[in-house]
């Protein structure tokens, strides 16, 4: 009987340690998700800060999204890189939302933006086209089909 009772109170510490885990991982899934969250507002802020703070870049970046032939050579390579930086922190959170680690309400928002990004400013459209071969799929299949649609839409 004595080992009987044993057997029940080592299963009911089993059952216990089990329930605990499941807490604990689920709160550092939690936490996980907010870290994703806080790390994309930085990357998208950092760029933006940038040109807040530079009125003839903002001004660059203006002028580079809606007619980029306006652009001289060297502002047209300012535009790539900052652009660069804009897509890697898309390709970030497009990661971060396939392996679930970002909240689906940061990663439908920043997506939207993009594609509102795609569909009016042509000289995005273009950065993409120049600098897609520094992503790989399944992200650059994903944006290529953005801007296809962009184009299609234009016609």
């Amino acid at each position: 009987m004595a080992a009987s009772m044993a057997e029940i109170i080592a299963a009911v510490g089993v059952m216990i340690s089990v329930v605990y885990l499941a807490i604990q991982v689920r709160h550092s899934n939690s936490q996980a998700r907010l870290q994703t969250h806080s790390d994309t507002l930085n990357h998208m802020h950092s760029p933006i800060q940038q040109f807040l703070a530079q009125p003839e870049l903002a001004e660059m970046i203006r002028i580079g999204g809606t007619s980029p032939d306006k652009l001289t050579e060297a502002d047209w390579f300012r535009f790539g890189y900052y652009y660069l930086m804009q897509f890697n922190m898309y390709e970030f959170l497009y990661t971060a939302h396939f392996i679930e680690s970002a909240t689906l309400q940061i990663w439908e928002g920043t997506d939207a933006s993009w594609k509102n990004v795609f569909q009016q400013e042509p000289g995005v459209r273009k950065i993409w086209r120049e600098w897609r071969h520094a992503y790989a799929d399944p992200f650059q299949g994903y944006v290529d089909t953005i801007v296809r649609d962009a184009e299609k839409a234009q016609e």
